[in-house]
């Protein structure tokens, strides 16, 4: 995903479809920002995730697409 596609997304529940080299497949994952208005992923089966702003972006890197499941009222 762009900068721009990930800039767009509404706080939320998603299902996210990972581009074949990250090994495909798709995880349901919540999507929220950080204190600057970045975006971050926390996808349920990782292990973990990190905050550093480098690691968040090579991480949308990975997605091929996303599907919002539900918003963040």
């Amino acid at each position: 995903m762009t900068k721009d596609e990930v800039k767009a997304l509404q706080r939320g529940l998603y299902r996210i479809f990972w581009k074949s080299e990250a090994g495909g497949g798709s995880s349901i994952a919540a999507v929220g920002s950080t204190y600057n208005g970045s975006r971050w992923l926390a996808p349920t089966n990782w292990v973990g995730f990190t905050t550093d702003e480098a690691r968040l972006d090579e991480s949308w890197e990975m997605v091929e697409k996303i599907e919002l499941i539900e918003a963040n009222q």
